[in-house]
């Protein structure tokens, strides 16, 4: 049944793929609601290779049975470390760790729902997380509803908050908090991000509401071609998740947002002989962007298109140029600073080793 070509992903067959095979034949048979979908790993890398193995997906319902809550199911069922073990032996404390009440699809049988984990970092280390239904909910069957949305986000030590999607790789900082999200905050984030996100053309577009000429499309962004065409060829690259701006997109989304449109000026340069290629991103009204939804424009050229771009040159003098620059590398110093101070005064004096018991 499966026979993967590239560049199809293979990786994680048995915590993610098998999954996704298990929960695709109980649903074709409609014996079973669609399970969390996925063994979420959080991986943590510095001087330590631990993987912490976040067991946090409710079971599907039955004809005849409710879910089980918290629980893997399908492949495997690994007991849960202890928050004690987790702390004595990682720099690393477990703030909290709950049931994600309401979760669970509703329905004669309600599905098992999912869970809560909050973890602090203690030291800077990398976290790669794996993990699946961030953007398709489980399924219910013979009318149920379908389960909520899982949510990943890093709440910083300097108070500021970056969410991602199923698969990412972050920085974390001493300070920093991993969230796996709970569903009752989530519909309420959900509710205020609605009105927004359904009036925004893009969102619809790539939801499918509204008709597009995709060229390119995967989970982070997407490229289609422009309804306006000030030249043939000319394409837009967006990012799927709703950011308004450049100023929200986290790293991996500028990375494939960048790299694909290099690729599609290379496409477009070649396909349609043009002369050279301007790639345009605006931000705010006062920066001239009309779409409230990160994007760039990768419009051939040619001479005498039409096209415009008035570029008031000041040209100051070298001095005015090296203080300018001392300004913006001092916002970051400043930021720096700030953040290693705040981390320093919420750090145990113990050290991590011993860390009090998490409240599970």
């Amino acid at each position: 049944m499966l026979a993967p070509r590239y560049p199809a992903a293979v990786v994680a067959g048995n915590v993610e793929t098998s999954q996704a095979i298990t929960d695709c034949l109980y649903g074709a048979l409609g014996v079973l609601a669609a399970f969390a979908g996925h063994d979420e790993q959080l991986h943590v890398r510095q001087r330590y290779l631990p993987v912490l193995r976040d067991d946090l997906g409710g079971s599907g319902a039955g004809p005849d049975f409710d879910g089980t809550s918290v629980v893997q199911t399908h492949m495997t069922n690994s007991r849960l470390t202890d928050p004690e073990v987790l702390e004595w032996r990682f720099p690393v404390r477990l703030e909290s760790y709950a049931i994600r009440r309401g979760s669970g699809g509703a329905g004669r049988h309600r599905g098992g729902d999912g869970g809560e984990r909050r973890v602090r970092f203690l030291e800077a280390m990398t976290a790669v997380m794996l993990a699946n239904h961030r953007r398709v909910a489980p399924f219910g069957v013979a009318g149920g509803s379908p389960g909520a949305l899982g949510e990943n986000w890093v709440e910083r030590n300097d108070g500021s908050r970056e969410s991602f999607g199923a698969t990412f790789k972050v920085e974390m900082r001493p300070g920093d908090v991993f969230v796996d999200a709970d569903a009752g905050r989530r519909r309420v984030r959900r509710a205020r991000r609605e009105k927004r996100m359904t009036s925004c053309v893009f969102c619809r577009l790539v939801a499918g509401e509204l008709p597009a000429a995709f060229v390119h499309r995967d989970n982070r962004v997407v490229a289609f071609m422009d309804a306006g065409q000030v030249n043939d060829g000319h394409v837009i690259v967006a990012t799927v998740r709703h950011v308004e701006t450049i100023y929200g997109i986290d790293d991996d989304e500028a990375a494939a947002a960048f790299r694909l449109a290099a690729r599609m000026a290379r496409a477009v340069k070649r396909e349609f002989g043009a002369a050279g290629v301007s790639i345009l991103q605006a931000n705010e009204p006062a920066g001239f962007q009309t779409v409230p939804h990160f994007h760039m424009h990768v419009l051939p050229r040619h001479p005498g298109d039409g096209v415009g771009l008035e570029w008031p040159a000041k040209r100051p003098p070298f001095e005015r140029l090296a203080a300018l620059g001392e300004r913006v590398r001092g916002h970051w110093h400043r930021r720096a600073d700030q953040g290693f101070a705040a981390r320093a005064l919420s750090a145990p004096a113990a050290g991590w080793t011993r860390s009090r018991p998490a409240r599970a």
